[in-house]
């Protein structure tokens, strides 16, 4: 079974996520969640999820700063962006770093399971 971690500063998103799916039923196990940036990759750094849905902006670090900080801490695993901005440059930015996919809030079920099932 593969680990899945939820950073987002918004308490209801990362409720819903938890919720939005069986992650079970997927293959995955919830680990720890990220309230913000700097706890989020703190997060990361110490459980090593195989994949991580973060948000863009929250307060700390962006999700783009906390993936480009856990690459450099040698965290090889998937990343998903989390936004309701749908803004080219953060795609581009987040692209470039070799994140899977891109979410925009509300996030649609049936598109998170295209990525996790």
């Amino acid at each position: 079974m593969f680990t899945a971690m939820i950073i987002d500063d918004e308490r209801i998103v990362r409720e819903g996520i938890r919720e939005l799916i069986d992650w079970e039923k997927a293959g995955f196990r919830l680990g720890s969640d990220g309230k913000d940036g700097r706890g989020g990759l703190a997060n990361i750094l110490r459980e090593n999820p195989d994949l991580v849905l973060v948000d863009i902006k929250m307060p700390g670090l962006t999700g783009i700063e906390v993936i480009r900080e856990a690459r450099q801490q040698g965290f090889a695993g998937h990343f998903i962006i989390l936004t309701g901005f749908s803004e080219f440059e953060y795609a581009r930015a987040a692209l470039a770093m070799g994140v899977e996919g891109y979410l925009l809030k509300p996030i649609d079920e049936e598109e998170l399971l295209e990525y996790v099932g």
